[in-house]
């Protein structure tokens, strides 16, 4: 299931293509200020805070909670996996492995956990999204072949970059000959 389609009685954002959307972090961010309530309804009908769970513990994973949490039309119940000290100041950290895919989709069930966000490549390249979507959870980020898409490239500028450094260093003992 991607972002903007149905999931029981409320509507996630949608960010337009399936596959552009998994990238854009600061579109859902932008759109959580006014598109949708953070107040969902629960099994008894009364109204719930919605629930993020951001993945990673690092700077990027940093700003997305800052601005959830900045943007956000009403309170939100952050939770950051595995997280650090800066992030704690903004959600709950939950101590679990990213590479643990079953624990965080059954953290996700046991929290009710209305949107996971994922911040570093390593679990995307591992296959988290997929995961994710086959169990009908709600997940931001590319699916595994995009993130080998995505370091393939990066793989490939690397002998460039290699090749253009050395090409420099002999340009420059040419000329300081």
């Amino acid at each position: 299931m991607y972002p903007g389609e149905y999931r029981g009685e409320h509507r996630l954002p949608s960010t337009g293509g399936a596959d552009t959307a998994k990238y854009n972090y600061g579109e859902i961010v932008s759109r959580a200020k006014g598109s949708y309530s953070a107040a969902l309804p629960n099994h008894e009908g009364k109204q719930r805070r919605m629930k993020a769970l951001v993945l990673g513990s690092g700077g990027r994973e940093h700003a997305i909670l800052w601005a959830l949490k900045r943007t956000a039309s009403e309170p939100l119940t952050l939770y950051c996996a595995p997280g650090n000290a800066g992030i704690a100041e903004l959600a709950e950290c939950v101590d679990i492995s990213l590479n643990d895919h079953r624990g965080l989709m059954d953290l996700v069930q046991t929290l009710e956990i209305d949107l996971t966000i994922v911040g570093p490549e390593g679990p995307l390249a591992a296959g988290i999204v997929d995961d994710f979507q086959q169990s009908g959870l709600e997940i931001v980020g590319p699916t595994k072949a995009a993130a080998r898409l995505e370091s393939s490239v990066a793989q490939l500028r690397s002998p460039f970059k290699q090749e253009l450094a050395r090409r420099i260093l002999a340009l420059r003992a040419m000329i300081h000959r």
